[in-house]
């Protein structure tokens, strides 16, 4: 929980690009520490919020969510699953 508070701090303060690297798991607490919201007001102000992570076809729903914030999207398929940033 404190790389999320911290995560949270950094968005809240960012004042030109946000670069992120986090495990499938990290994918639900986006939405239930509000970071999404977070994102889209960073990316409205003109901050550059990238990321990059694992998922898989269950995670769509949230990353639709990320997409509907701002964040651009790319996957390549890996050995292990997709990765986006």
């Amino acid at each position: 929980m404190d790389a999320i508070a911290v995560g949270s701090r950094i968005l809240e303060t960012a004042d030109n690009e946000v670069v992120w690297l986090a495990p499938r798991l990290s994918l639900v607490f986006t939405l239930q520490y509000s970071i999404i919201e977070k994102s889209k007001v960073c990316i409205e102000s003109g901050v550059c919020v990238r990321g990059i992570v694992d998922f898989s076809c269950a995670d769509i729903d949230i990353l639709q969510k990320l997409l509907d914030a701002g964040q651009d999207a790319h996957h390549v398929l890996t050995t292990s699953g997709y990765l986006w940033w």
